[in-house]
């Protein structure tokens, strides 16, 4: 087993404990799938209108383009759960990200101790679009709810390609010599 914390043992036991916690910390590399196309599940224009504003206050998607939140809402499917199912459950890795269209979710750390809790628009699961890590809490429908979700591949997909579009498009610039010192 591969010791991360040997060439930091001199930063004390705190850091040691923290560079162990990072073994289970990684992101697998995505393989761009050049023929990749998002799955496109109709929606409502209040469904569209609750998921748009969810992702703007969500830290992962903030910042993403209109067209790559657009790919990502069109991708995003509808699922019930009855009240007392665990969605997600802690030390598991996650693949989905989820909104909440209605009911309520509370989060456990230990069993039957709830952290708080969230309802209609709240998000929940973005760790795992970014991470393969183990969950943190468990999350638990208290009421009946209707969830919208993407899956990790879907989200990492769409960035991914915009990132190389991005990057085209930088280089072309770059060959323009009046443009090319804006790149």
């Amino acid at each position: 087993e591969l010791d991360i914390t040997k060439p930091f043992s001199h930063l004390g036991k705190n850091m040691k404990e923290g560079m162990h916690r990072l073994q289970v910390v990684f992101a697998k590399p995505v393989a761009l799938m050049t023929d990749f196309v998002a799955p496109i599940i109709p929606k409502t224009s209040a469904q569209i209108e609750l998921l748009e504003s969810s992702l703007k206050k969500n830290f992962v998607f903030a910042t993403i383009s209109e067209s790559e939140r657009k790919i990502i809402i069109g991708a995003m499917e509808k699922k019930s759960y009855k009240k007392g199912t665990k969605i997600i459950r802690m030390g598991d890795i996650g693949e989905f990200f989820y909104v909440v269209d209605s009911g309520n979710i509370q989060f456990e750390k230990l069993e039957g101790v709830p952290l708080g809790s969230i309802g209609r628009g709240g998000t929940f699961g973005e760790l795992a679009l970014l991470y393969d890590c183990p969950r943190s809490v468990t999350c638990i429908a208290i009421t009946d709810v209707v969830l919208w979700r993407v899956d990790q591949m879907t989200v990492r997909n769409v960035k991914a390609t915009y990132a190389v579009k991005d990057q085209a498009a930088g280089d072309a610039i770059s060959k323009i010599p009046f443009l090319a010192p804006l790149h």
